[in-house]
Order: C-alpha cells, then structure tokens, then sequence
C-alpha cells in the first residue's frame, strides 16, 4: 500500500515508551540513492532531453521519478548550478529536510562560485532550504545564517519565515517567533503549517488557550496534516483537558495507539515539571523523530499516513515507490 508522508511541526510524542517521538515511521533515505522508477524509461539520447524528461515529470506531478532522472544527470557531472537548484527544489518537496542538506550545500557553494547565476528568488529558495536542512540536523547557528541570508534577499519567503520562526521559538524568544510566523501569514494568510507552528509557540510559552486556538483555526482550513490533530491532542492534554485530547486522537486513530500517545503526552509533562529539557527544546528534538499513525481498522481502504516530523511542517509528497515502510 502507497504510505503518503505528512510533515509534522512539532512532537507527536511516539509510541516508544520516551518522553519523545521515535522512530516506527519513515527510514531517511539519501537523494543521490534514490533510483529512476522502471516505470520511467532511461534517456536514450543526451543530456538535454534528460534534463527536459526531469522537467516533464515535475510539470505531471511525478516528483520521485523526476528526483531518479536529476540524479543520473548529477552522477554525470551534468547539472549546472541552475539545474543543481531545481534538483534540490524538487527533493526537498519529496525528502525529509535533513536528507537534502547535501544538495542544498553544493548549491551555496555554486553560489558562492558563481555569485550572478541565481536570482534573490532563487537565492531565497537556496538558503531557506539549506537553514531548513541545518535546522533538521539540529546546527542552530548555522540554520540562522542561512535562513538569515534567504530573508535578506527574499523578504518574503514563507518558508524561510516559519523556519525561522520555529528556530527562534526552539530558542525562547516567542515574542520573535510569533513575528516572524506572522509575516509568513501575511503572506498566505490560510498556511495550515504557519498556523500550527503559532500554536506550538504558544504552547512552549505555555499559553495552552492560545495554542488550542490556533491548531483549531489551522485543521478548520481544510488543508491541514492529520499532524495538526496529534498537535492539538497534545495542546488539549497539557491544558488540563484529557478526555477532549483522548476523542481528537480518536478521531484519527486506533483508540489502543491513542491511548499510548496520552501517555506519552503524560512523561513528556512531567519530565518538563521535574527540570528536564524546557518544552520548547523537547518540541523541537521531538521535530527530528517519526512515528507511524495506525489505521483505524486493519481493512481501511486508505493509505496508512506516515508523519515525517520536520522543523517547519512542510508538507512532504509520497513516495510511490516506498513499500517498506
């Protein structure tokens, strides 16, 4: 069965037994492994119809299999720092952002090679992609200067402004978070992962009202993960409101694996009451862990969602080729 994977801003705390998420969902998988699909026939000719195959697939939608035609052309040496950007583009709609980390870096140092190749749009694209990778891998310093730099051409880059957000809230600075979140909602005002990252800054302030508030308002888009419901859960659980946390969880899950995310609501509480990690800084390591969300029943005719947790919820595409997980 087809697992689609759903990006998740913060922690669905996992089914291990730990105060944090763990690891039963999606292996990382590295870009230059990821192989063309059979369904996609090699190019026969040369590099430039490669290149126009790659480009075809992302226009159909097929972006795993346009990832498997970019990466025979990078092993050939046949991407220039243009085309090395689109490669990094579309991986980073289909890998977790620590997994594009390596193209993103090659990409900054094409920059830095070829400093007028790349537009501020494509700079911005550049360097929110590489602080979002840095944020996964969890170097804070390093994903503020990119993420910095990708503000400082591109204003505008919402994906830029929710990491960034994300990153100042991991650091305590809500106040800076919430501006920054909201600059991306300025943007797109019904941005379902701007949204939830608000309300997860609330909630590390402690402030869970605001944060039920905004989870509730980014699932009545319509175009929210079901990561927003485990958000939510854990939002209602830690304000006092274990029976409503219990029926969200409910809603979208096996009532046994409901019951185990509860629990783990509870160690994570109380591990933050008894001095361990602050909750902003558990939130955001519990960022960089997966877990498994089991169907309802063992016959439901949808596909089981896997939730990718990463830094700034960006929605990552399935993966038809993925039958492991």
């Amino acid at each position: 069965m087809k697992r689609t994977l759903l990006a998740m801003a913060l922690a669905a705390l996992c089914l291990t037994g730990c105060a944090l998420p763990g690891g039963s969902g999606a292996p990382v998988r590295q870009i230059h492994e990821t192989p063309t699909p059979k369904a996609v026939s090699e190019p026969k000719t040369d590099n430039e119809s490669a290149l126009k195959l790659a480009r075809l697939l992302v226009e159909q939608g097929r972006l795993e299999a346009s990832l498997g035609v970019y990466g025979q052309l990078d092993q050939k040496k046949a991407l220039g720092p243009k085309e090395l950007l689109e490669f990094a583009s579309v991986a980073a709609l289909v890998e977790p952002p620590k997994s594009t980390y390596a193209l993103f870096s090659r990409t900054a140092e094409a920059d830095e090679e070829h400093p007028d190749v790349y537009s501020a749009e494509e700079r911005g694209a550049l360097y929110a992609g590489l602080g979002r990778a840095e944020l996964a891998r969890g170097n804070l310093a390093a994903a503020k200067k990119a993420l910095a730099k990708a503000l400082q051409v591109s204003p505008a880059n919402v994906p830029a402004l929710n990491a960034m957000g994300v990153l100042l809230d991991a650091e305590g600075s809500h106040e800076e978070a919430l501006a920054s979140f909201k600059r991306a909602l300025a943007e797109e005002p019904e941005n379902p992962q701007v949204l939830a990252n608000i309300g997860l800054s609330h909630l590390s302030a402690g402030n869970a009202k605001l944060a039920v508030a905004s989870l509730e308002e980014a699932k009545a888009t319509g175009k929210a993960p079901i990561s927003v419901d485990v958000n939510l859960a854990l939002a209602q659980f830690l304000g006092g409101d274990e029976a409503q946390a219990r029926k969200t969880l409910e809603a979208v899950m096996r009532r046994n694996q409901a019951a185990e995310l509860v629990a783990n609501f509870k160690r994570l509480q109380t591990n933050v009451k008894e001095g361990g990690a602050p909750l902003c800084e558990a939130l955001l390591e519990a960022a960089r862990k997966s877990i498994q969300i089991r169907p309802m029943s063992d016959d439901a005719p949808d596909p089981v969602p896997v939730i990718n947790l990463t830094p700034d919820g960006k929605p990552i595409v399935s993966s038809p080729q993925v039958v492991e997980k």
